[in-house]
């Protein structure tokens, strides 16, 4: 069982897979799944998307970077920081053959029942 604010993950998630729909166009696809990962429960947004270029993984939770012209880049900040204040991390991959996996990841210790 995880305690969590439910307002403040649902605006992460609400994030996650509005970037996921920009990622994606009007002809891609975007999975959400939760689960376990070994002990650990994980959240993930899933797009066939072009994925994050490499170089912008390094600074794609900074606030106010965003590679969109429109885009105010607060939205993976604030992701980020709605996870750490539930005891989670969030992971970010790009996917094979395209697209990227954001997931967040809470380590089985933070896990209860």
């Amino acid at each position: 069982m995880l305690y969590l604010d439910r307002s403040l993950l649902a605006h992460a998630v609400r994030n996650l897979v509005a970037n996921a729909v920009e990622a994606v166009g009007p002809t891609g696809r975007i999975v959400l799944e939760l689960g376990r990962q070994s002990a650990d429960v994980v959240l993930s947004v899933t797009d066939d998307g072009l994925g994050v270029p490499e170089p912008d993984l390094e600074r794609i939770f900074d606030p106010l970077f965003t590679t969109k012209r429109t885009g105010t880049g607060l939205g993976l900040t604030i992701v980020q920081r709605v996870a750490e204040a539930h005891g989670a991390t969030v992971d970010v991959r790009n996917a094979v053959p395209r697209g990227a996996t954001f997931a967040l990841r809470w380590p089985a210790g933070s896990v209860r029942g």
